[in-house]
């Protein structure tokens, strides 16, 4: 560069590297709280103390700049109580007084961001002290250092509060939709005349089409729980204690739609993968959750169908994930297999696979409560078979859902507009930093400076 000297890191700054303290001396409720990666962002250590002897050159205080050196590459100023600085963090001391510690920050922010954009993990990035000592800063003189980090500042300042604004606009345009749902599906009233014969789910054999005569279940295994579970919004399992809106009525869902489980094929079988018929992942149904899933990452064979315990289901089957990542919800566009991860419901037609698709959204974590497990939270089959849904007449269904699918599309045009004003505010803090370490909030290019 034309101007500046660059100068490295090195040459600026002290790099100390966390320490891995040892795991035996961890404590809740004395010693010194640890400053980990995930700390930094928030700015105050975590519950985790260490309770034992240390060096005092981990020891971190306030207005100290520390960088993570895992995962998203930034440095950040400390601002919560002391603490000591643990494994894959570290620290920057002993500041060259050439150098303002604003303008360093600025400039190691940068520098990083490209750092990180450069960098290819299958996993988590890392980032080495050594990597960190290299780069290499323009330093302009002290004068100009704090006459661009004033500049900096006060940008930054006008950014910070924008993207504050779009991301609490962001989340609300989020909850409105989540509110509608809630309120929609709501049946928290309780029933003080409680009446179980009232209000739990009619026996199948009263509900179910005239072409079967048994409870609609394909899944085999246990039976249907008698334990009941209360649901909040639309959604229990067994009898149910709370009043339906008026018009609406509890529901055993298996009278009303016939329950299919799902299937992995073999993978030490290629010939059970790549043929034509979409298979639906929990990967699928995050990307496509709450939407009509017409692609799937993978397809299956007829072999691998044959040879499985997998279904190919019929268009407009409604799925909801059941294991490890509970509540994801999608439509089939089209005949589809999934894996065993998915509760599959077969509509009749009683219910509307677009409502049963948001009466299933609308319960969001409280879908947990059906849930059980040690290690991963699942919905196991007895529960499924016992879900009771309250339900309004069919015309009532499609109604809602034409309601609802209006506010869906405006709240994500809303949440889209936010996104992306999001998106310019970070390419506006990186334009911002590029020209200010190129010489041009000077007011003078660096080339002109030779």
């Amino acid at each position: 560069m034309v101007g500046w000297p660059e100068v490295s890191l090195d040459e600026l700054v002290d790099i100390q590297n966390g320490y891995a303290f040892d795991s035996k001396r961890f404590d809740v409720s004395s010693g010194m709280p640890l400053i980990r990666i995930r700390d930094l962002k928030d700015g105050h250590a975590t519950t985790l103390r260490f309770d034992g002897e240390y060096d005092n050159r981990f020891v971190v205080t306030s207005g100290d700049y520390l960088i993570g050196m895992d995962g998203e590459f930034a440095c950040y100023q400390w601002h919560g109580p002391p603490g000591l600085l643990n494994q894959r963090v570290c620290k920057l001391t002993n500041f060259s007084s050439r150098l303002d510690p604003r303008f360093l920050f600025y400039g190691i922010n940068k520098h990083l961001k490209e750092i990180e954009d450069h960098t290819t993990f299958t996993t988590v990035k890392h980032l080495s002290s050594k990597k960190i000592k290299a780069i290499a800063l323009p330093l302009p003189p002290l004068a100009e250092q704090r006459r661009i980090v004033a500049i900096l500042d006060e940008a930054f300042a006008s950014i910070a509060t924008a993207t504050t604004n779009a991301e609490r606009n962001f989340a609300n345009a989020r909850e409105l939709f989540s509110s509608y749902l809630a309120t929609t599906f709501c049946t928290d009233t309780p029933n003080s005349k409680y009446d179980e014969a009232a209000v739990e789910p009619e026996p199948a054999k009263k509900r179910v089409s005239p072409r079967r005569s048994h409870e609609q279940t394909s899944t085999g295994g246990r039976e249907a729980t008698s334990r009941p579970i209360q649901g909040r919004r639309a959604l229990g399992v067994g009898p149910q204690r709370s009043l339906p809106p008026r018009g609406w009525e509890w529901r055993r869902l298996t009278s009303i739609a016939r329950l299919e489980s799902g299937h992995t094929p073999s993978r030490s079988k290629p010939h059970y993968w790549g043929g034509e018929i979409p298979w639906i992942g929990i990967r699928d149904a995050k990307l496509h959750h709450g939407a009509t899933i017409n692609t799937t990452k993978e397809r299956v064979t007829n072999a691998g169908i044959e040879n499985s315990s997998a279904r190919i289901l019929p268009k407009h089957t409604v799925c909801l994930s059941r294991t490890a990542s509970v509540g994801y919800v999608v439509v089939m566009g089209e005949e589809m297999a999934t894996s065993q991860d998915f509760l599959n419901w077969v509509c009749m037609e009683e219910i509307s696979p677009e409502f049963l698709k948001f009466l299933f959204l609308a319960q969001g974590e409280d879908i947990l409560r059906f849930s059980s497990g040690s290690v991963h939270q699942t919905i196991y089959y007895p529960e499924a078979k016992a879900f009771s849904v309250c339900v309004p007449s069919l015309e009532e269904q499609r109604s809602i859902v034409d309601r609802t699918n209006v506010l869906k599309a405006a709240s994500t045009r809303l949440e889209e507009k936010y996104e992306a004003l999001l998106a310019e505010l970070t390419v506006l803090k990186q334009t911002l930093l590029a020209r200010a370490f190129s010489g041009e909030l000077t007011g003078q290019p660096q080339a002109a400076a030779a």
